[in-house]
């Protein structure tokens, strides 16, 4: 425990290779940035023509949901989802947060959000 603790750990980890759909290992920034580009243009299809008239998946989607119970919320729920946050909303969850632990990627620990 103390031994990782001391260890001292990147800022902000990159990633130095990635593997392509074919199986090569690329290391180039530039070829890494391409492979993400690629994956996340295809998963995110924003092209004009896309849609559910012409999605082969829409019917299996539809068969999914209609077979499927989503769990609902109670008005007091949603009503509590919807309402500002408060100065004390915020104190009661920095309060909870652990010591040297950061609660999102941006490694802030509890210790900044004291402070600030």
């Amino acid at each position: 425990m103390l031994a990782r603790t001391m260890k001292p750990r990147p800022r902000h980890p990159h990633i130095t290779s990635i593997k392509v759909p074919d199986g090569t290992i690329r290391t180039s920034p530039n070829d890494i940035a391409q492979v993400f580009m690629a994956f996340y243009k295809t998963l995110y299809n924003h092209s004009p023509t896309y849609g559910t008239s012409n999605d082969t998946q829409f019917p299996k989607i539809n068969k999914f949901l209609s077979n499927y119970t989503l769990p609902k919320l109670y008005t007091k729920a949603i009503e509590a989802l919807g309402a500002p946050i408060s100065q004390e909303d915020i104190n009661l969850t920095i309060s909870a947060l652990k010591r040297g632990k950061a609660p999102v990627p941006d490694d802030f620990e509890r210790g900044y959000y004291m402070k600030n």
